[in-house]
């Protein structure tokens, strides 16, 4: 995710009128394959072997970016199969910071069986042979600061490009509140993320299709 402009945060905005967000559920309608989970185990969560999930646990912020008169209510914005799933399923609520430490628990699962979400599966299959597609592996992260004052609506602190589902493969583990450092445009660190993504079961099914 990149830019300031308005659009590209605004997809779980509480203050979207009904049109708005009218028109983004249309857009999305009959391709959206994530589904908003509660907080709670993995074990409480859909079928690993055809579902990715993504759980932004929290977010710790260094003391400059706490104490920074510019960055008020925050959220975190990432990316993972746009094409199929709506701007609201990849954005966190919005929290004011008030603390250090900034909770979350924001929970989504993609669907990538082969029954009811085989396009999906086809592009995570592509990406995963090398074929096509390869940035649906990358799962890039940015902190974001909702702006009260100014020409911009929102303002991006800090961001991570480490997290691609190849490490995962690689590792051959899921990432389990795997702490990622976020780092703002001097390339200073303003905080890190925690974050647990389950794919390596649906990547092995996906990689075991013929």
């Amino acid at each position: 995710p990149s830019g300031h402009g308005r659009s590209r945060y605004q997809g779980h905005d509480e203050s979207m009128d009904e049109e708005k967000f009218r028109n983004l559920q249309l857009r999305n309608q009959g391709v959206r394959n994530s589904l908003a989970l509660p907080a709670g185990l993995p074990k409480d969560w859909p079928d690993p072997e055809t579902h990715v999930i993504i759980n932004i646990s929290r977010v710790q912020l260094d003391s400059e970016t706490l104490h920074n008169p510019s960055i008020h209510r925050v959220f975190v914005l990432y990316e993972f199969l746009p094409e199929f799933s709506l701007d609201a399923d990849m954005r966190t609520e919005s929290l004011p910071k008030q603390h250090k430490t900034l909770k979350f628990n924001f929970t989504r699962a993609f669907a990538v069986d082969a029954a009811d979400n085989s396009k999906a599966r086809f592009q995570l299959s592509q990406a995963l042979r090398g074929v096509a597609h390869k940035e649906s592996l990358s799962i890039p992260l940015v902190l974001v600061s909702e702006q009260e004052t100014g020409d911009e609506d929102f303002l991006e602190v800090a961001c991570n490009d480490d997290l691609n589902l190849l490490s995962i493969l690689d590792e051959q583990r899921d990432w389990i509140d795997r702490e990622l450092d976020l780092v703002d445009g001097d390339g200073h660190i303003a905080g890190s993320l925690t974050i647990s993504v389950i794919a390596l079961s649906a990547m092995q099914s996906i990689l075991s299709d013929p």
